[in-house]
């Protein structure tokens, strides 16, 4: 019978661990003890599952930062944050220290599933070693080890882990079995392959192939804004084709699309091969902030508006619309950038909680005012139901809007002197 342990209680691992709650008894193990302190108090900071929710799952979930609490598992599930340096470079520290970790309590029998993205071979080269190294035992004699990558979509409501499809590889077709009947038990749909590398790949094709989508319909809008031709217009009448894929211009950032291209970059290169494709797409993504503040430099000089003593209200912060996630989020990137310009810039995010000691400040909508120019970066429904008339009510009468996420691309016309720009 399977004792489940899941090992990083992020966005990924906290889901798995409720899922597997529902099954039985389960351990959730992570580093940072204020998560799991707030976790028994059945509060998730990062707001995907409710108090209800939370409550339910800890009759069976016990949540500890002790990884001894966790050595009479016999089922490990590794989701922990797989981030890069400088956007760059893979940084695998904290899956090389979950793996460790899980490596000193490894028992002979025992199953370990990697739910972290990594480069083809990670699971191969890296972990393996580590947990034969450690715990002294034999890999696929004593321990077997199996690759799963995780989908989830936070915000999404539609696409949950019991909904998708979920991709299961291991190192022999027993452990796969094993594997495979597991996840069946929380997830409708299962999809075992062949190896380890093919369901490590399949992660990176899956968000490097959005980051290129989106990198054509960025460099695409930006043509059609020197062309004076509405990109917003020209994508409704593609959609009337079929087969045409309705990608949408935007800031790129979070936790995937930004950052895995970078990791089957890294590997290419080491393998001789120049990823040239990929790494323009990143490059075309992540010019995107600027591109903003250059519009808003056009805008306001078009417009014969003044540069000097700007206020600067920026809607939105996180990576994406709906979440509370602000890893690699271009929003901040924009907010930094117009920094060095010496504007002065306001922040506003319906979903983000001062309290947590971020290095920026943020003002409630009622303490803004006067507003030179309004950027609306990130498309939270908070904006959308708030409508375009109220955050006008925070501006100064001659205001430049810029509408990256497309929010009132349908009904701005209905305001008279306004200077309007969307993506």
């Amino acid at each position: 019978m399977n004792r489940f342990a899941v090992v990083g209680l992020g966005y990924v691992g906290l889901g798995i661990a409720i899922a597997l709650s529902k099954k039985g008894p389960v351990w959730g193990y992570d580093i940072n003890q204020q998560r799991i302190e707030t976790l028994r108090q059945c509060i998730d900071r990062n707001n995907l599952f409710s108090s209800a929710e939370l409550t339910s799952a800890n009759k069976n979930l016990m949540y500890t930062h002790q990884v001894a609490d966790i050595q009479s598992a016999n089922f490990y599930i590794v989701s922990v944050a797989t981030p890069a340096y400088c956007y760059e470079t893979p940084d695998l520290e904290p899956l090389i220290g979950a793996t460790k970790d899980v490596a000193g309590i490894l028992k002979k029998g025992d199953i370990v599933v990697f739910e972290s993205t990594v480069y083809p071979g990670v699971t191969d080269e890296v972990c393996i070693p580590i947990l034969e190294k450690v715990s002294q035992l034999k890999n696929g004699e004593d321990f077997h080890v199996g690759y799963s990558p995780e989908r989830i979509n936070p915000g999404d409501s539609a696409h949950t882990l019991k909904t998708i499809t979920k991709i299961v590889s291991a190192q022999d077709p027993d452990t796969l079995k094993i594997i495979q009947a597991a996840y069946e038990t929380i997830c409708d749909k299962v999809y075992p392959v062949s190896n380890i590398r093919t369901a490590e790949s399949i992660k990176l094709l899956e968000n490097t192939q959005r980051d290129v989508n989106i990198a054509l319909m960025n460099e695409f809008s930006k043509i059609m804004h020197e062309l004076d031709v509405d990109m917003h217009e020209v994508i409704e009448g593609a959609k009337t084709k079929w087969g045409f894929v309705p990608y949408k211009p935007g800031l790129v950032g979070g936790h995937c699309i930004s950052i895995d291209p970078h990791y089957l970059a890294f590997k290419a290169k080491r393998h001789g091969i120049q990823p040239e494709l990929i790494l323009a797409a990143r490059r075309v993504n992540d010019g995107m902030s600027q591109f903003v503040i250059n519009a808003m430099i056009k805008l306001l000089i078009k417009n014969h508006l003044s540069t000097t003593n700007l206020r600067i209200g920026l809607f939105g912060i996180t990576y994406k619309e709906n979440v509370r996630d602000l890893r690699n989020s271009l929003a901040l990137k924009v907010y930094k950038e117009l920094g060095t310009y010496g504007f002065e810039c306001f922040l506003h995010d319906p979903l983000v909680d001062q309290k947590e000691n971020y290095p920026f400040k943020l003002t409630a909508l009622e303490d803004l005012s006067d507003l030179s120019v309004a950027i609306i970066l990130v498309g939270h429904d908070f904006y959308r139901d708030l409508g375009l008339k109220k955050i006008l009510e925070k501006c100064k009468k001659n205001v430049v809007v810029l509408d990256v996420p497309n929010l009132f691309v349908d009904t701005y016309q209905k305001i008279s002197e306004l200077v309007y720009w969307n993506l």
